[in-house]
């Protein structure tokens, strides 16, 4: 305040080259070179909108360089949630409990069909996971809240814990391709995706390309081998990532994907939806399409369960369905044979009947 009110005067007798070396002197202290290297190293579209924002504000001005900043920013947003991730989720059995040693066997934590992989009640790990970078140590050093005496205390309830409670199985899905020696395939017949964004008009056509693609694809390959590849029953989408949809994705969950889908045979059911996207679809009647209401489960666990308990269910039925045919079957035979026996013996009475009246005569 001092300078501009009683040296205004003094600068304006100062050439622009020292002027300029004043403001680059003031605005040096503002730019940030291991920012933009950081942003280099983490996510080079970051780091390209930053860029294209420092040369327009360099050779242009203030707020042409924000806008165009802006711009980028909000471009590239609507072009990840456009296109987002869609997994495609494998079964990743863990049992929690007490963990066994690398050498007990065949069933140590491999992860191989059928088996789970142990996690360690004491420090939370998964086989292969780096102790170094997860100690609980580390994190002791790290908590301020924490003590050496109140960690070794915790560590010591957790490994008696672990002692005592056996190892049990928990499924836990996740994506197949990410894990592919540790994730197990789903039953045949069922599919489970999640999409990783926000269910909005701008991303509700991959999702439903997706849907088809998979369905189109199962019943190529089940023409080409029926025993190999069978088709698609049962499709599951796990919402869990989901936060917010709106009325163009409650309008192609219902109609355009369990409408569709429910016409072709094959089930959509929705996984860990909160009840804010439930309202939504309730609200706009997605649920009312393709009988989705009694197919909205907390977790894709439960949603393949019920998969598989319906599919029991109607092959119980259509058990039962084809021994009543069966039987059926057989009673019209039965009754079909004591007609035609009816039938030759009366031919055979008339014919001894029509015999016997000549020799009368005679």
């Amino acid at each position: 305040m001092c300078v501009l009110l009683f040296l205004t005067k003094l600068f304006a007798l100062l050439p622009y080259t020292i002027m300029g070396a004043v403001i680059i002197g003031g605005v040096s202290t503002l730019i940030e070179v291991r920012y933009a290297y950081t942003l280099f190293r983490t996510d080079l579209r970051d780091f390209l909108i930053f860029l294209v924002t420092f040369c327009v504000v360099i050779f242009y001005s203030i707020d042409i360089g924000l806008g165009v900043g802006i711009g980028l920013s909000l471009f590239v947003y609507i072009l990840e949630t456009g296109f987002p991730s869609k997994q495609r989720l494998g079964r990743f059995v863990v049992g929690v409990g007490k963990a066994r040693p690398s050498g007990s066997g065949s069933g140590s934590g491999s992860g191989g069909a059928g088996e789970a992989v142990v996690v360690d009640t004491k420090s939370g790990r998964l086989p292969g996971d780096d102790p170094a970078s997860s100690s609980d140590d580390a994190f002791a050093d790290q908590n301020p809240l924490s003590s050496s005496a109140t960690t070794k205390a915790a560590a010591g309830a957790a490994a008696v814990a672990a002692a005592a409670t056996p190892a049990t199985a928990v499924d836990t899905f996740v994506d197949a391709a990410q894990f592919p020696g540790l994730a197990q395939p789903l039953p045949a017949g069922v599919v489970a995706l999640r999409l990783q964004a926000p269910i909005a008009f701008n991303n509700t056509q991959a999702l439903e390309d997706t849907v088809d693609d998979i369905v189109v694809d199962a019943e190529r390959a089940h023409r080409s081998d029926p025993s190999a590849s069978p088709l698609v029953q049962y499709v599951i989408l796990d919402m869990l990532a989901s936060g917010h949809i709106d009325s163009g994705g409650c309008q192609s969950i219902g109609t355009e994907i369990a409408e569709r889908m429910a016409n072709r045979g094959v089930q959509v059911a929705l996984a860990g939806a909160n009840p804010r996207v439930l309202r939504a679809l309730e609200r706009t009647g997605a649920l009312s399409k393709g009988n989705l209401r009694a197919w909205v489960f907390t977790n894709v666990a439960d949603a393949v369960a019920a998969t598989q308990h319906t599919r029991l269910v109607l092959t119980e039925a259509a058990r039962a369905a084809d021994a009543k045919a069966a039987d059926e079957a057989a009673a019209r035979e039965a009754r079909a044979a004591k007609r035609a026996a009816r039938r030759a013996g009366g031919g055979v009475g008339a014919l001894c009947a029509g015999g016997a009246r000549p020799a009368a005569g005679v």
